[in-house]
């Protein structure tokens, strides 16, 4: 019997956890198991052809939010063509099943986790007569590690899925969590770390943690991070936290491993408490946002952090200060987030006490509610393009920070947005001489200290490590001064132990930065200090 899993990926360089567990789980079946996977990009005949390639005995596709439409169209053309039991799973059919079916007769709906129901089906021979299969799945420790050799052996630069547990232990109204039980499923302790050294021995770019929250057992999380700490290996590995419980005991662990092992994403969602009691979520937004800010004050892993807008109860005013005291917390990225209202969550249920009007399509966005306007929401999705350019991009940390510092970055990003309006600015582009360009006539037009924007522009260009010289606006005479810098080199070359192991015929690729005005601040670069940028190398020197 041959069965396919398609998977539709949002990129092309992300990847199926769930159909490789299933792959792995199925071996205890005679199943020919196929696993292909393009991408919602991919044009639509050159889906069905590889359908059509394997001419598959059942054909079981993953349906998300974000490959919903794609599947719809390719269900219609795949029905008139193929003869084979198609079979849909994942979040997007688990809580609206019956509409799938209504739509499409020949399918049938696995609902919530599928390895035992896809077994089932299989050992049926797809003779199974319900439209809606949902079989109870194994305790997560007796399903198998989800990577074959072949994968892991061409993992380079790659990014890896991994979830140490399954289920979540909240019930926020806007989390498909909310609407059926879906308790903590703990893998075991010594085979996670286990698995963890198998991944990192692999090459991959990325360990990804796809637990909805990694710490939710402090001890637990605070093992595995140890035992990742221990290591040898470039990996990065990415964890979801739960603010509330990040412990000192947490923290202080983290200050043993090594800088840039990890990723946090943290979400925070809001700071109103009236709110935070409408979706059914118990976090102290004060403490919460503290935690954040330990977390961030090491300097020492990316931390990015989630909020939510179009909330109950959170007007503008109120996601204002939502994202201010998120802001005062120095996470180095925040992800401005839309709320929306997935088939099957207590929210959806509550749409009409809470005024929410939404997309009725993928993914489902929320339009207004009774707190925030149309208008308003579009304006904050203007804001997160320019959060995206100047914040987001750490191309500009310090320049950003410093125009806020007599503001608070909400008021900033509002301010910079009406001058985008103002000037024609596409707040969109990412280019940094356009952002730059962008950033220093904004000073000019609120009549501020030009020449010291400049050099924070220059001071973030290079620590940044862009690659080229500074745009020729912001050091006019950079050729001259880089003349005086070389100079400064040349005759002091066998002093500075920093230049040891470089030819002197290479000071010319070197990007010089001083500050040319004398309100920089000295933290950053002294009067007479130098930094000079060589490939990725940075160094200081008088």
């Amino acid at each position: 019997m041959k069965v396919m899993f398609l998977a539709l990926n949002a990129r092309y360089y992300h990847s199926n956890l769930a159909f490789r567990y299933l792959r792995q789980y199925l071996k205890k079946t005679n199943a020919d198991v196929v696993l292909e996977e393009l991408t919602i990009s991919t044009p639509l005949r050159e889906i069905v052809k590889c359908i059509y390639d394997h001419s598959p005995d059942a054909l079981f596709i993953s349906v998300y939010i974000w490959n919903s439409l794609a599947v719809k169209m390719l269900l219609r053309e795949v029905e008139s063509l193929m003869k084979c039991r198609i079979y849909l799973g994942g979040p997007e059919v688990s809580f609206n099943a019956e509409e799938w079916i209504g739509n499409f007769p020949e399918i049938t709906v696995i609902a919530h986790a599928g390895e035992e129901s896809v077994r089932k089906i299989i050992d049926s021979k797809c003779m199974n007569e319900e439209k809606i299969i949902s079989e109870p799945n194994p305790p997560f420790d007796e399903i198998p590690f989800p990577y074959t050799e072949e994968e892991l052996s061409s993992a380079e630069n790659k990014i890896l899925y991994y979830e140490s547990s399954r289920g979540c232990a909240f019930s926020c109204s806007y989390c498909l969590s909310s609407s059926y039980s879906c308790k903590i499923d703990l893998r075991n302790t010594e085979r996670v770390k286990e698995e963890l050294s198998i991944l990192s021995k692999s090459g991959c770019a990325v360990v990804k943690f796809v637990d909805r929250t990694f710490n939710y057992d402090n001890k637990r999380a605070i093992e595995i991070i140890r035992h990742i700490s221990h290591l040898k290996t470039d990996t990065v590995f990415h964890l979801e936290l739960h603010p509330e419980f990040i412990s000192n005991e947490f923290i202080e662990v983290l200050k043993d491993v090594p800088s840039g092992r990890l990723r946090f994403e943290i979400g925070f969602q809001s700071a109103n408490p009236e709110t935070l009691r409408a979706v059914n979520r118990y976090q102290n937004a004060e403490n919460s946002a503290a935690s954040i800010r330990r977390i961030s004050e090491l300097k020492r892993f990316h931390v990015h952090a989630d909020l939510i807008a179009g909330l109950p109860h959170e007007d503008y005013k109120s996601f204002r200060k939502t994202f201010n005291l998120l802001a005062s917390a120095g996470p180095d990225n925040i992800q401005l987030g839309f709320l929306k209202i997935l088939p099957g969550t207590k929210i959806e249920s509550q749409k009409n006490i809470f005024g929410i009007k939404h997309f009725c399509t993928p993914p489902y966005e929320v339009i207004e509610t009774n707190d925030i306007s149309f208008a308003e929401l579009s304006k904050l999705h203007e804001i997160d393009s320019i959060l995206d350019s100047v914040y987001n991009s750490s191309n500009f940390r310090e320049t950003i920070q410093y125009l806020s510092s007599k503001e608070t970055l909400f008021d900033l990003l509002e301010s910079l947005l009406s001058y985008a309006v103002e000037s024609g600015f596409d707040i969109k582009t990412k280019n940094w001489k356009d952002v730059s360009s962008f950033l220093l006539n904004y000073c000019r037009h609120k009549l501020s200290d030009v020449q010291l924007l400049s050099d924070y522009l220059c001071y973030d260009f290079v620590t940044s490590k862009m690659p080229g010289a500074y745009p020729l606006f912001l050091f006019p005479e950079y050729e001259s001064f880089k003349h005086k810098c070389l100079g400064i080199l040349k005759l002091n070359s066998d002093s500075q132990s920093c230049l040891k192991g470089i030819a002197p015929k290479e000071y010319s690729k070197f990007l010089f930065f001083s500050p040319r005005s004398m309100h920089f601040p000295e933290n950053l670069c002294r009067q007479n200090e130098i930094i000079a940028l060589y490939k990725d190398r940075l160094f200081n020197f008088v």
